[in-house]
C-alpha cells in the first residue's frame, strides 16, 4: 500500500473487477484472502480512461461493499495519456484531505 499502481491489458479480462475488489477491501479494511490479514485502512484514487464512474465503476464498488467515501474516481480525461494521468494524481489527492 502507499504505492501508485498501473494495471493494463486487453479489455474484458477482469482487471477492473479485481481492482474494485482490492479497492473495496482497502476502503473497509476487510480481510485479504488466504488468511493474510487486513490491509491498512486507506484512501484510493481511481483513474479510468475506459469505464464510466456513474454506470460502471461506482456500481462495481458498491457491489463489493466498498466504503465509497474513501475512494475518489476521476475519469474526466477523454484521451488517456500516461503523463497526464500521473500529473492528475497529486491534484486529486490534494483535493481530498483524507488521502
Amino acid at each position: 500500500m502507499g504505492k501508485c499502481t498501473l494495471v493494463a491489458g486487453e479489455g474484458g479480462l477482469g482487471k477492473s473487477m479485481v481492482l474494485s475488489w482490492i479497492a473495496a477491501t482497502v476502503s473497509r479494511r476487510g480481510e485479504w484472502p488466504c488468511q493474510e490479514g487486513q490491509p491498512p485502512c486507506g484512501s484510493i484514487i481511481i483513474l479510468s480512461a475506459e469505464d464510466d464512474a456513474a454506470d460502471t465503476i461506482v456500481p462495481r464498488l458498491m457491489a463489493t461493499d466498498a466504503t465509497t467515501g474513501s475512494i475518489a474516481v476521476n475519469n474526466r480525461v477523454l484521451t488517456f495519456v500516461l503523463l497526464a494521468a500521473i500529473i492528475t494524481i497529486p491534484t486529486v489527492a490534494l483535493a481530498d484531505p483524507s488521502c
